[in-house]
């Protein structure tokens, strides 16, 4: 990178800091006006590397508008309570299911980490996938990666999809869509788009693979993920770790003790592995007994 190139990065995380500061991140309104344009102007001279980001840690590039948080200098966490767990289960090798990788930062947490292994990376929100795939070639993880564009449910088909943007609220359920996780309905109504629908269970099958571990964050759909994963949970005896969306669950008429449910009846064991936040939302690790949970 250019000496050019290392400034601006720098001189960039240094404006994030200061817009999330605590004296002057609360002007929503002047930031939300500024940033797009200040977007447009960084993606010419970004565009082929992108900015350096820390996830927890792990040292990616992501395109500006998603690596601001996250600069190389910033103390900002992101989701640790389940990334760090989740890397920690991964080694070379493995074969990682990624179910709604949304902009790819638990992909590239996996990518590089498996080696000669492969993460599978499946997101509906076609938007997102845009991102996800230029994310996966900024970090030059396209051999190990497979993107799919798709839901992940309890059939096979067709389904309908709601999302608006690059929002990580997407969603098979309007309602979860439209009134997402920061509980401020949306200024448009969520654009709904079809999109091809399959089962874990029709996933592995089609492409001959037994995966090790597997991250589910489905905006309340937790439960038909686990139904159509019935032959991988008695086959393939993977480590399960799955963000539970109680309020979004019903939505499908389903609760977390339904998800409970069906691990335990596949005889996998369930652990709750962090407290759940301000929305409700936490996350479990789901492992046969000879694979520990905790």
């Amino acid at each position: 990178m250019t000496q050019c190139g290392v400034v601006l990065e720098d001189l960039w995380f240094l404006a994030s800091r200061i817009r999330h500061s605590q004296a002057l991140g609360r002007y929503s309104a002047f930031w939300s006006a500024v940033t797009p344009a200040w977007h447009r102007v960084l993606a010419p001279i970004t565009r082929r590397r992108g900015f350096v980001a820390c996830i927890n840690g792990d040292i990616v590039r992501l395109d500006a508008a998603f690596a601001s948080p996250y600069g190389k200098h910033a103390s900002r966490e992101y989701e640790s309570g389940s990334y760090l767990p989740f890397m920690a289960a991964i080694t070379p090798g493995m074969h990682v299911i990624d179910v709604g990788a949304h902009i790819g930062l638990y992909t590239l947490g996996a990518a590089r980490r498996v080696g000669s292994g492969k993460v599978y990376a499946i997101e509906a929100n076609e938007e997102a996938v845009n991102v996800l795939r230029r994310h996966v070639s900024l970090n030059h993880f396209d051999d190990r990666v497979e993107i799919v564009a798709a839901a992940v449910s309890d059939s096979d088909g067709r389904a309908s999809f709601y999302t608006s943007g690059v929002t990580s609220a997407g969603s098979l359920a309007r309602a979860n869509a439209e009134f997402p996780l920061n509980r401020e309905r949306l200024e448009q109504p969520a654009r709904e788009v079809s999109t091809p629908s399959m089962t874990l269970d029709r996933f592995c099958q089609e492409r001959g693979i037994t995966p090790d571990v597997i991250k589910i964050d489905v905006e309340g759909a937790e439960v038909h993920v686990l139904r159509g994963a019935r032959q991988v949970l008695a086959a393939a005896a993977p480590l399960i770790f799955c963000e539970v969306h109680p309020d979004q669950m019903a939505s499908f008429g389903s609760t977390p003790g339904q998800l409970e449910s069906i691990a335990r009846e596949a005889g996998y064991a369930f652990s709750v592995i962090d407290r759940p936040n301000s929305a409700g939302i936490y996350h479990v690790r789901v492992g046969r007994p000879s694979n520990p949970v905790s």
